[in-house]
């Protein structure tokens, strides 16, 4: 078995109205760690998969150009990423940013059973994310991710373009931002000091006109509400 898989990488996708059931995996059918494909598209796949109790599923990885969803159906799991460990039960789920790797485990007594997804948009609507050579600075003490240890470093965070002057970061998915937001990508981050040095996405750098991005060219703001998993960059014209 590989190290880096898919969920369930078995039945053809097809282009079609593709029906399926959630119930046959609850009613006792094994379908295993490896997972079971009950729908499949060229731009879309959707996966069951359950765990014994002590039962891990093998390294997975999200593709670099699309995020994948698990969503736990019955039981509790641990998932194991980048960020740490996150333990979740019946009726919650987790998103996973592209090109990160993880790991699914069971470590109570009963089994999980969970419902695995991936979509990524058509290859003609999908945008590269490249990284220019231009990168700004954010105090660590000014913003973190809960249950990411101090500060709550990870490899990337969010960028959103918020208007014309502000970029919000962060480094979660937050739905009030996607909805307001013009454009969101994910950026490397380097920790360096007391500050993370975020390498700026070159859409990013077209978008806002950015020439070069010295200290005296923007400001940090952080969240009026003392949140510290998010904050704003103000570019000062």
């Amino acid at each position: 078995m590989s190290n880096q898989r898919e969920i369930g990488e078995v039945l053809e996708p097809k282009d079609e109205l593709q029906v399926f059931r959630l119930g046959g995996l609850l009613d006792g059918s094994e379908v295993g760690p490896n997972g079971r494909v009950v729908a499949n598209s060229s731009n879309s796949k959707i996966a069951m998969f359950e765990l014994s109790s002590g039962q891990s599923s093998p390294e997975l990885r999200a593709q670099p150009d699309c995020e994948q969803i698990l969503f736990v159906l019955d039981g509790e799991c641990v998932l194991s990423c980048e960020s740490g460990e996150h333990r979740l039960g019946k009726d919650q789920g987790f998103l996973v940013p592209a090109g990160d790797r993880y790991t699914v485990s069971n470590p109570g007594p009963a089994r999980v059973a969970l419902m695995w997804m991936r979509t990524a948009a058509p290859p003609e609507d999908q945008v590269e994310n490249r990284p220019s050579n231009l990168r700004m600075r954010v105090p660590k003490e000014e913003i973190s991710a809960p249950g990411l240890g101090r500060p709550g470093l990870g490899r990337h965070v969010y960028l959103y373009a918020l208007s014309q002057r502000l970029i919000g970061v962060t480094f979660l998915l937050l739905a009030d931002w996607n909805d307001k937001s013009l454009v969101r990508m994910h950026a490397a981050i380097e920790e360096i000091g007391e500050d993370i040095w975020i390498t700026i996405p070159q859409r990013f750098v077209q978008w806002y006109g950015l020439k070069q991005f010295g200290d005296g060219d923007y400001r940090f703001l952080p969240d009026e509400s003392g949140d510290k998993t998010r904050g704003r960059v103000e570019l000062i014209r």
